[in-house]
């Protein structure tokens, strides 16, 4: 984050993460976000906890939009 990038995409920044440090990593790319940046990622089965911190969501099902909110 050295050239503070005005879009960061991720891949499943959270995978292989314990709860505890999969919401470290969420809080960190939230505090990036409040900088007006843009981030983007995909994230598979995430928790509760995670799904209620995301500001936009977008659902995909075979490439089609099915939510986005």
């Amino acid at each position: 984050m050295i050239s503070e990038p005005l879009l960061i995409i991720l891949d499943e920044p959270t995978s292989g993460l314990d709860s505890n440090k999969a919401m470290r990593v969420l809080n960190i790319l939230k505090k990036i976000a409040k900088k007006n940046h843009t981030i983007i990622f995909t994230i598979h089965q995430p928790s509760f906890l995670i799904y209620s911190k995301l500001d936009r969501l977008l659902l995909l099902n075979k490439g089609r939009i099915v939510y986005q909110g």
